[in-house]
Order: structure tokens, then sequence, then C-alpha cells
């Protein structure tokens, strides 16, 4: 504006934008980006000389077009006022498709992008840029902006002033137009934040390598993670389905559950594995210098960085534990029948076996995470030779005590294997329906050869994110995942084979405790001391096996019940030659 006022004076230059030659660039700008029959400019209803021009130069290139042309003067200080007049003008229903407006100045931007909101079709351009015109830009409810570039035209008269002064030299055109300059995106961090600074010195950044982890290698995590809920999910549903099977009645499935739902807790760690930020303050957008001010992610991905060894240790945790309550039970049922003692494993006993390793794990858990908890750093490894600007980073979950809780979690664990290997040792004589003794074993030594291998590839592979992340994610996924086949596998497989005819052994056999005592004795007649035994030992493991089928609570019945019979049972002796004494069994 002030174009001709500045020739009238005799100023030997103008310095900024020519209205009526933007709003004639206006005009062909719209006709670029849309299509549409009739243009309207919104014109202020008090009239200012400067918004007049440019709809005069809008008028102009939409008769050039050949598009029909409106002006609409509205008023900048009453919206409701600004709505009825222009839908009296265009309509008050319909979403006014074939439509475009251009708004003449920034007071008229608010109550248009309303209009927008209710008549979608019309399309709109605007005079004068601001944080509420890129917002629309973005949005697509404004095709283009016009910047008349301020800080442009407040810097370009002193090197044109000083240049003249020095050699008398003048450009051959009165206006050095300034504008218009079509915004049709909103600025990146780093222009705004120059903008908002008044363009101090904005060096071209190098690019920097955040050695994020590639979108496939975490797709690839999540499907891992899938396979194993599934996998769990599929666990479950058929101990549910199968809930009357013997197979499944002896296996204990409220054990066998919580084995299932740790694998999944386990493999979870996968999911906040795969969040990555990052610095963790935000960076001076010119200077690339860290503020006092966190970056919006750095909560999430503390937290995430925290989530991976919570999810691990009870996730482990918890499988063995269950297991280990599992065996504990078998193996004090089977201590208590060779002593012939009353015993009754109740359920409170069998959750102080499960608390007592999961207590001391949440017990260092907790400390870790309140006194010394991980969180997301950000380290520059390369930077620019000229600049001194990163060029690559690595990001990573650090803290100051991190290897001392570490390692006190191992110890935790490590307990947890040993102990589970020792009752699987001494269960180990128990049948698979019933005891996962072997299977227990087995995968223990699975897990360590899984660490084995694992572990010095992840530290060789520690510089290279993308490495990193599949080696930890396939040792998570294969240690659940082997857990869950382990266990569950010759579970169904014992179910699926069992014959009719193994069904009816096995009822017999659990029904041997319940044998008259006539004919246990005849039984044992002409036999020696050996036939006894192998009663005693039948009786032994028909409690055993039954007491495994039964609820928690029933034991001390069942005992009750078969010890009556096998307290009785000939202790036989042998005489000088080898044989037994008939005097003995005789007298039982």
């Amino acid at each position: 504006a002030g174009f001709a006022e500045s020739k009238e004076i005799g100023l030997i230059h103008h310095v900024g934008m020519v209205e009526s030659n933007a709003g004639y660039q206006a005009g062909f700008k719209m006709a670029e980006l849309a299509t549409f029959d009739k243009a309207i400019c919104l014109n202020y209803e008090s009239g200012i000389a400067v918004v007049q021009q440019r709809c005069d130069g809008f008028k102009e290139a939409i008769g050039e077009l050949g598009i029909e042309y409106g002006e609409v003067r509205v008023p900048d200080d009453n919206e409701a006022r600004f709505k009825n007049i222009v839908e009296t003008e265009i309509g008050a229903t319909g979403d006014w498709s074939g439509y475009a407006i251009l708004i003449a100045g920034s007071p008229l931007i608010p109550p248009s992008l309303d209009l927008k909101k209710v008549h979608a079709g019309v399309v709109m351009g605007s005079f004068d840029t601001n944080d509420l015109t890129n917002e629309a830009i973005d949005n697509g409810d404004l095709l283009f902006a016009i910047d008349q570039q301020p800080y442009l035209q407040g810097y370009i008269p002193l090197p044109i002033l000083t240049h003249a002064a020095k050699t008398k030299q003048l450009f051959l055109n009165h206006a050095i137009e300034s504008g218009p300059s079509f915004v049709t995106s909103s600025p990146n961090e780093k222009l705004a934040n120059c903008v908002a600074g008044s363009f101090p010195v904005c060096p071209e950044h190098p690019h920097e390598d955040y050695n994020y982890i590639s979108d496939a290698l975490i797709i690839l995590g999540y499907v891992f993670f899938a396979i194993q809920a599934l996998a769990s999910l599929f666990a479950i549903a058929w101990m549910i389905y199968n809930r009357k099977a013997t197979v499944v009645r002896a296996s204990q499935p409220e054990f066998l559950s919580l084995v299932a739902i740790g694998c999944v807790i386990f493999a979870a760690t996968i999911l906040p594995l795969s969040v990555q930020g990052r610095y963790r303050f935000e960076r001076n957008a010119i200077t690339l210098q860290e503020t006092e001010t966190l970056s919006e992610d750095t909560q999430l991905v503390d937290a995430a960085c925290m989530a991976v060894p919570w999810l691990i240790c009870i996730g482990f945790v918890l499988i063995y534990s269950a297991l280990i309550a599992k065996l504990r039970r078998i193996h004090t049922i089977m201590v208590s029948s060779l002593s012939l003692k009353r015993i009754q494993v109740t359920r409170e006993k069998v959750l102080t076996t499960i608390l007592g390793f999961l207590l001391p794990i949440i017990a260092v858990l907790t400390s870790w995470t309140l006194i010394s908890p991980l969180r997301w750093e950000r380290t520059v490894t390369k930077t620019d030779f000229v600049t001194g600007f990163p060029t690559e980073s690595f990001g990573r979950c650090t803290s100051e005590h991190s290897a001392a809780f570490a390692s006190t979690s191992a110890c935790v664990i490590a307990l947890c294997l040993a102990y589970a290997l020792v009752l699987s040792y001494k269960t180990r004589k128990m049948p698979v329906e019933f005891s996962e003794s072997t299977y227990i074993a087995a995968s223990v030594i699975y897990f360590f050869q899984l660490l084995a291998l694992g572990v010095p590839i992840m530290i060789i592979a520690r510089e290279n994110t993308n490495s990193y992340y599949v080696v930890f994610s396939l040792i998570l996924f294969l240690v659940s995942f082997g857990i869950t086949l382990l266990i569950f596998t010759p579970k169904i497989i014992a179910h699926r084979n069992r014959t009719s005819e193994e069904v009816l052994r096995s009822n017999r056999n659990s029904r041997i405790s319940m044998v008259p005592q006539p004919l246990l004795l005849e039984e044992s007649h002409g036999h020696g001391s050996s036939s006894v035994a192998q009663i005693r030992e039948r009786a032994r493991m028909s409690t055993i096996l039954r007491l495994d089928t039964a609820s928690v609570g029933d034991e001390e019945r069942i005992l009750e019940r078969d010890g009556s019979v096998r307290k009785n049972l000939p202790h036989t002796s042998t005489d000088q030659g080898g044989s037994t004494s008939r005097e003995d069994n005789d007298q039982w």
C-alpha cells in the first residue's frame, strides 16, 4: 500500500506489495488450484482503499478468466451480521459448490472459516498470514494465504539507501515488490522459529541420522507378540473347553493358566521396546542447543524404558512360580504318602509359594523405579566438521544404578529357576499327565541356550538399533513361545491319544487302594515281601494320582480313606533261607 502516494512525495523507491497486483495474481492462483463458476471478494463494509484495490485486481483477473464475479461488503466486528449478509448473497442452504471466495483482510478470516464449516463446498483464499491461516491451510479450509513478507519490507530499504548514498545508483522501477508470496503450506518448525525470532542467522542444518528402528522391524515385533498372545489364548481356551478331561484336571489348570498369562506378559516386552524418541529436551531450532523444556514424547519413552524390566521379570517369575507351586504341591503329597501322614495343601499355601517369588521381584523393581529409573537419553556420535551440528546420534534407556538393580533381579530369577530344577528332579518319576518336571527342566535349558546365543549378539550389535531390536525381540518371542509349547503340547497330545482302554486301566489302578483286604492277602501269599511292596507302591501312587486330580483342600479326605487300608499292609520279614514268614501274613 502507498505506492502512488510515495511517488507523489518524491521518494526514490517504494518497498512493499502493490495491492491491485496482488489481487490480480490471487485470481489466477485460485483458478489454478480449484474449479469454480463464480468468484466473490469479501470487502470491508466501511470501505478501505487498500482493500478495495485488492478486490479490484481480483475482479480484473476473474473477468479475464471469463468467470462470474461478485463483491460483498461485510462488517469486521459483527459475526452474526457477517454470516447473514454472505448467506443472503449466496444462499443460506447448500454446500456452495462452485463458489470461490477471496478474503480481502485478516479480520474477516475467522467468520469466513466458520462459514466454511457450514458450507463445505466453497473454496477460499486469503490475504495476510498468521497461525490461524496456517492451520486452515493444513486442514484444507484455505487454498492459500498471501504474505507481504513484512520483515523483508523493513530490511531491504537499508542496503538500498546505503548503496544509493554511496554510488548514486537506483533501481529502474520505483516499486520494489515484496509480495504477493503465496503460502500454500504451513512453515516448518525451523522457518517458524526464524520468523518468530526476526530472522537471526539461520544456517542450513545437516541431515541427522537418528538411527531409528525401521517400521518394518517394529511390525515384525508386533507380529511376534500377536503370535504369542494367540498361543496363550488358545492354551487357556483349550483347558476351559476340556476342563472335565482327566488330563486337564490332573494338570491343575489354575497353575497352567498363570503360565499362559506369564508368557503373554513376557512377550509384551516387545511393545515398549518398540517405543523410541528424539532428544530428551527440546532443541533450539537455530542453534540446536538443548533447552530446559522436556520434549513432548519424553514421558512416554521414559515409561516405556521402565516397562521393559517390569514385563520381563514379572512375566518370567509368574511362569516359573506357578510351575513351582504345582510341583511343590505334587512333591508334598508324594512325601506325605510315603510316611502315611495326613496333610492338607490349601489354596493359601499354594498362593504363598507364588507370592514368595513375586513379592521379592516386585520389591526390587519398585525400588529401581523410585531410586534410579531408566530414562531415555540420546547421545550424539558424529558432528558436522564445519558447523559442529550433530549428524548421527543413538538413543537408549540408561540410569545410574541400572546394573545393580538388573543384577539383583537376575539373582531372584536365577533362584526361581534353580528351585524349579530341584523340584523337577524330585518329581521326575511322576507321569507326564500329572507333572511337567521333564519339560520344565527342558525349558530352563532352552532358556539358557537362547541367552548363550543371543546375549553376545546383542552386545556386539548394541550400536546397531535394528539388529539389537531384532535379536532382543526374537529372544523374547522364542522364550515365551517355546515355554508355551513345552508345557502345553504334551498335555494336548496326551489328551488326544488317550484311548478308552487307557481310561479303563487308569480307573482300575486308581481303585486299587479300595480293594478288600482278603483279596490283597490272597495276592500276597506265595509271593513274598516283593509282592507286598508292589501293592504298597501301587496304593501310594493311586493316592498321589487321585490327590493330584482332586481340588485343593480334598487331600485330607482321600489320605484318611486310603491310609486306613495301607497302614494295615503286612510288614513281611524273611527267614534265614530268604522265604517270607507265613505266620506274619496269616496273622495279618
